[in-house]
């Protein structure tokens, strides 16, 4: 059956319609999206605009602490690095040196009345050590209280650390730098030269150099992370052993920096009374490679 062309005009308006209505549904959603996406990069851009002064402040004064930080560094390594080669890490023991820093260690134990018997050193053989280093070992045999025993140990402990920065870890350090450009990122220079300070200058004096340090900084959010990072055991170790009269003899001695040591062995017995032991103690010496 035929359809007249009025009754194919009438079926063909709902097509039409139909088709129009679809296309302006696509037209509503693209414009909805265009808006959308305009205002996301609105949300982004300007808030990133507003802080481009600030960037551009913060990125200037930190690199005005690097130029200076590499200054003060190149002006001050030949110094430390003589230092650790004579001292920290020679080629060869210096014996006379060495069994001063004991001699020292014995006078002061026997002042307080932590220390009845301690044996002639004995300096034995080089050795491979670490891969890139040798060592000498050093052995002697000891009777002494147990608190005369924690302060040996630790002062094995911190041989060999020239400054703050030589006795935390890279952890530690990282963390204050972190806290400093947080919180002040002009303080970098301050951190630098803390963190550079001899570990026996800070010793004796704690207060005075975490001050100076300190005062650099508004808040107490940089100061407890100071302090939290100074409780680790090597510093611990530092302020109480090089702290008091050790580090004092240390000082007026110049038998500081002190040459790098390790426990190779310690072997306990009991002293005869509470709190007393007999020690072997064999220590590395460390030493740079000849």
């Amino acid at each position: 059956m035929r359809m007249s062309p009025a009754a194919r005009r009438h079926l063909r308006h709902p097509g039409l319609i139909l088709c129009g209505t679809l296309c302006l549904f696509a037209a509503a959603s693209l414009g909805l999206e265009h808006v959308r996406a305009v205002e996301e990069v609105r949300q982004i851009s300007v808030p990133l605009v507003a802080q481009l002064p600030q960037l551009e402040r913060r990125l200037h004064v930190l690199s005005e602490q690097v130029e200076l930080s590499e200054l003060q560094s190149a002006l001050r390594v030949g110094s430390q690095e003589e230092r650790l080669h004579v001292y920290a890490l020679p080629t060869d023991v210096d014996t006379d040196r060495t069994i001063a820093l004991f001699e020292v260690l014995r006078l002061i134990f026997a002042e307080r009345q932590q220390l009845t018997e301690l044996t002639d050193l004995q300096f034995g053989e080089r050795y491979p050590y670490a891969d890139v280093l040798e060592a000498q070992m050093l052995s002697l045999k000891t009777v002494l209280h147990e608190d005369a025993l924690q302060d040996l140990l630790s002062i094995i402990q911190v041989s060999g650390v020239l400054t703050i920065a030589d006795a935390l870890t890279e952890q530690e350090r990282l963390l204050l730098l972190e806290s400093t450009e947080q919180e002040n990122p002009a303080g970098v220079v301050v951190l630098e030269q803390f963190l550079s300070t001899d570990l026996l200058d800070y010793a004796l004096d704690p207060q005075a150099h975490e001050k100076r340090l300190t005062s650099s900084f508004a808040s107490n959010a940089f100061t407890n992370a100071l302090h939290n990072t100074l409780r680790s055991p090597m510093m611990n170790d530092a302020r109480r052993v090089l702290g008091g009269r050790i580090g004092a003899v240390l000082k007026d001695q110049n038998l500081w920096p002190l040459p790098a040591m390790t426990l190779h062995r310690i072997h306990l017995k009991p002293g005869g009374a509470e709190g007393w032991y007999k020690v072997g103690l064999k220590v590395d010496l460390v030493l740079r490679e000849s």
